[in-house]
């Protein structure tokens, strides 16, 4: 609702207050409107909660630009503006209308889960404006208000009888009282959040809106794009049109109404030339734009499959490292003396401590170490990783290795020198 608008609904809401009971204080619609006008925002969305029993009106204001904003009016004499009767409805002309002070909480507890449903999520979702009220008369305001809104906003009144209980939600949907765009389905989903709402409502007079599903920008310029391709569709149309017009004006250009007749179709024509260049630009600039889009998201998909085929990668990577890593001595089976060595399976990993006899050489060359303890002698070789030099004769080492056992003979393949 743009503000030019809000201030023409404000000037007449006053006229429309001054034919009223008088009154002392500022209408209803005066306070609300005082708050509207100063929201220049085409997508809003008011409820409004009229509690009796504490004299005050509470307005629950929705919109995608300012989110949720909640104005009490206090003090509001209903005396003067609508009747109260003994059994505690409210009376508006002909019609009753339930109060629904006992349920407000539960209100705006049934609202705040509309809202954070992803079905309802209405983050960026155009919403139709939709106000009440509750000072002027529903006559009033179907003929001043609603009639007027009906091109844009779609606002409409709910009207109180129709909320019957043995009425059905598909019914209602239906009805005059739901209102929504015909590419808009309804889902199971929302039907129940839907009942669920008006349950906790209680036949109050309430708008009830079903937001637009929410559109991706590439939806929003595609449908941009066939609303330009319409208008210049429509905008050729008219100037084929005022061609034969043109034409037919020049065989009767005799007299002065014949010229001035073409000279009003050249101008025509002339403007809407003029537009259907501006709609041809415009399309291009949409054009681009959708291209752009459609680039960026190729784009970020060929980037997010590097990232997945980097992040497997180096997944792999640690996998093989973590797997093909020294092992850990704790993990070596311990072997007290050379005499055990028999109990140990053949090429399984050992630990036990020896003492350096003699160096001798194989008959190949290779160095062989003469090992030695309380139980026994064994001949051993080192591996490439170990410095020759750390081991010298006479001196006791806690080693790491493997055995290889030959009928009577015993080897040992020292891998890794502990202590």
């Amino acid at each position: 609702m743009k503000t030019i608008k809000n201030r023409q609904i404000y000037e007449e809401s006053i006229k429309l207050a001054k034919h009223k009971t008088s009154c002392r204080q500022i209408t209803t619609e005066q306070k609300i409107l005082n708050q509207l006008i100063m929201i220049d925002d085409e997508e809003l969305m008011i409820l409004c909660h009229p509690v009796i029993n504490k004299q005050e009106l509470e307005f629950i204001l929705y919109s995608p630009n300012f989110g949720i904003r909640i104005i009490k009016i206090h003090s509001i004499n209903f005396e003067h503006v609508l009747g109260v009767c003994l059994n505690g409805l409210i009376e508006l002309e002909n019609n009753k209308i339930y109060k629904p002070s006992d349920h407000i909480r539960g209100v705006k507890k049934e609202l705040s889960k509309l809202l954070e449903t992803e079905d309802f999520s209405l983050s960026g979702i155009p919403i139709e404006t939709l106000v009440i009220f509750p000072n002027v008369l529903k006559e009033q305001i179907e003929t001043n208000y609603l009639n007027d809104w009906s091109y844009k906003s779609k606002s409409m009144f709910y009207e109180h009888h129709l909320f019957d209980s043995d009425l059905l939600l598909p019914s209602i949907l239906k009805s005059k009282l739901y209102r929504t765009d015909e590419n808009v389905s309804i889902t199971s989903l929302q039907h129940e959040h839907i009942k669920k709402l008006l349950d906790s409502l209680e036949l109050g007079h309430k708008f009830i809106h079903l937001p637009k599903q929410q559109k991706t920008s590439k939806q929003v310029v595609e449908d941009e794009l066939v609303e330009l391709e319409k208008r210049c569709y429509k905008e050729r149309t008219s100037q084929q049109l005022l061609t034969k017009e043109i034409e037919e004006a020049n065989t009767c250009t005799s007299t002065d109404a014949g010229q001035e007749r073409l000279i009003t179709f050249e101008s025509k024509k002339r403007q809407g030339s003029n537009h259907l260049d501006d709609l041809v630009r415009e399309h291009r600039y949409f054009s681009n734009v959708l291209q752009r889009i459609k680039r960026n998201k190729e784009h970020l998909f060929k980037l997010n499959f590097m990232k997945g085929t980097l992040t497997i990668l180096v997944v792999f990577i640690i996998f093989i490292a973590l797997n093909n890593g020294p092992q850990d001595v704790d993990e070596a089976t311990v072997v007290d003396t050379l005499a055990s060595i028999k109990q140990v399976d053949r090429n399984k990993v050992v630990r036990l401590r020896v003492k350096v006899l003699n160096i001798v050489k194989d008959q190949d060359g290779t160095s062989l170490y003469v090992l030695n303890d309380d139980t026994g002698t064994a001949s051993a070789i080192l591996s490439d990783d170990i410095n020759k030099s750390q081991l010298l004769i006479g001196k006791e080492y806690l080693v790491e290795g493997m055995f290889i056992i030959q009928d009577d003979s015993k080897q040992l393949f020292i891998s890794r020198l502990i202590e």
